[in-house]
Formats: C-alpha cells, structure tokens, sequence
C-alpha cells in the first residue's frame, strides 16, 4: 500500500513549498509543464464525442454542442448534423467546436519534469499555489512536515536542519534558488 506523498519508488517524502517563495521555479513550470487540468478536460471531452459519434446520436450532439460551446452564431442542428455525417473523430470534432478556446481555470494543476529529470507538481491548497518537489537531485532535513491537507509531506518553508533533527524530503534544486532576490 502507498503511503501518501511519498514517492513509490524511492520512499523519499515529497517536499511541498509555498509556490511565492521560489518565483523562478513557478515561472518555468507555467513556461515548460503540462496543464495537466486542461489535458483531463480535453480528454474527458474528447471521450464523450466519442461515444456520441459511435452511437451517432445526432440528439445527444446537439445537446453536447448547447452545453459546451458558444451557439450564439451556430446552427445547432445544421452543425451536428454535418458532423455526423461527414463522419468525423472525436479529435476533428473537439477542434472543429473550438472546444480548447472555452477550457477556463484560475488554478490549474502542471506537471513539469525538467532537463535533469526533477519532477515537480504545481497545485493549489486554499487559493495558495504550491509546488510538490515529486523527485529532485536535491535531498534536504525540514524541520516539519506539512499540515493534514498535505499529510506526510516534508515542509520545505519551515526550514532545513540536520538529518538527526529532520525528516528527509527531496529539495528544490540549487538552479532554481540562485535566481530567487
């Protein structure tokens, strides 16, 4: 059984720090990760058009079309049912309905794996962007784990200490503390 935030493969904690205080490596997740959020949502789009089409349930398309996208200049029906019969997939059709121009979120979740193979998550707790050090070159003693919203996780702003007074937790990597002010 795995036990949570700790990497599997390792059984080294994840260290989790407050996303403000490491601007640098904020930036490079949004510049270089995945939205891992916006991919669920594609997929999950991406699916239920493909049930839609192989069923081709023109009525449950159309319903798909008035919940999902901006009808204000569509002909609904006309719309669904060229899709249908032009027999297109999932992936046309998600492009076609301009689908990822509708995709919205304030706090979406990245992966971002970087060049050296550390492995991050950006999530958000509460409003508060966080930053889930997955797997580093870096392995730091913090002083205190996380709170119960993120249990066993080390706690990477309650400061570093010794290995006798710590519980060990992969870091943030050097490159991306030296450009922090």
């Amino acid at each position: 059984m795995a036990i949570a935030n700790i990497n599997t493969e390792t059984g080294i904690r994840y260290g989790v720090i407050n996303a403000d205080n490491v601007r640098w490596l904020l930036e490079e997740i949004y510049d270089n990760g995945e939205n891992l959020t916006y991919q669920q949502y594609e997929e999950e789009k991406i699916k239920e058009i493909s049930r839609i089409l192989e069923d081709k349930d023109i009525e449950a398309l159309k319903a798909f079309i008035q919940e999902n996208c901006f009808t204000y200049d569509m002909n609904v029906e006309a719309e669904a049912e060229d899709i249908i019969e032009e027999e297109l997939d999932a992936n046309s059709v998600y492009d076609r309905l301009g689908l990822n121009e509708l995709f919205e979120c304030d706090e979406c979740e990245y992966g971002y794996e970087d060049p050296d193979g550390n492995q991050f998550l950006l999530g958000y707790l509460g409003g508060s962007p966080l930053i889930w050090c997955l797997k580093t070159n870096t392995i730091v003693y913090v002083k205190s784990l996380c709170s119960p919203c993120v249990p066993n996780a080390g706690d990477l702003d309650s400061g570093l200490t010794d290995e006798h007074n710590g519980y060990a937790c992969y870091g943030v990597p050097v490159q991306y503390l030296e450009n922090e002010e």
